[in-house]
């Protein structure tokens, strides 16, 4: 920053008393400044050129009675974990409260998003689970037999595959337990009891 660069005498001056006050209070002021009148009034000069630090001076000494001293940082290890722990929780709590829309809005698309994945996850259970009844009803020893080459296939070839014959033959058979339907079907049209 170029505090009086821009500005008048009266307001750079103003400026530059307000940064003192500021430093004074115990908070860092770093100014970048082409202006030497500027950075005399710092108590710490840095001097850069081409990239390279060229030279570090400080002159006025600082009286740091009045500035309170931070304590030093210890790793007190589950001590240090806790505190670090509580103060996240804080921290995010002022967040929160901060900034209340943002956070309604961020738990609604949350709830919304969870409960899209639990409701389609029960639907296809559902599904599942009624596939697997309906298939359950069929029972797993019922074998039908159609003439044909697949389902729903009219060739005039296949029309007449089984016949009556056919149906007795395979109620004869050692694999087949019971249960050999009598009915014949042709062309959509059934003929029970033959």
């Amino acid at each position: 920053m170029n505090p009086p660069g821009r500005l008048d005498s009266v307001s750079g001056r103003a400026l530059m008393d307000v940064l003192h006050q500021l430093n004074a209070d115990g908070h860092t002021v770093i100014i970048v400044t082409h202006d030497r009148e500027v950075a005399q009034q710092a108590q710490r000069i840095v001097e850069i050129s081409d990239g390279q630090v060229v030279a570090d001076s400080t002159h006025g000494a600082r009286d740091n009675r009045g500035i309170p001293r931070l304590p030093a940082v210890q790793d007190n290890g589950r001590a240090s974990l806790s505190r670090s722990i509580g103060e996240s929780v804080r921290m995010a709590w002022r967040s929160l409260l901060g900034h209340r829309m943002r956070a309604f809005l961020s738990m609604l698309g949350i709830i919304i998003g969870i409960s899209s994945v639990v409701s389609s996850m029960a639907v296809g259970e559902g599904a599942r689970q009624s596939i697997m009844n309906e298939i359950g009803k069929l029972g797993n020893t019922t074998l039908e037999i159609r003439p044909g080459t697949g389902w729903g296939s009219k060739r005039p070839d296949m029309e007449r595959a089984l016949s009556l014959d056919d149906i007795a033959s395979l109620g004869k058979q050692s694999w087949v337990l019971g249960g050999v339907a009598d009915r014949l079907q042709h062309d959509d049209r059934g003929a029970p009891g033959v």
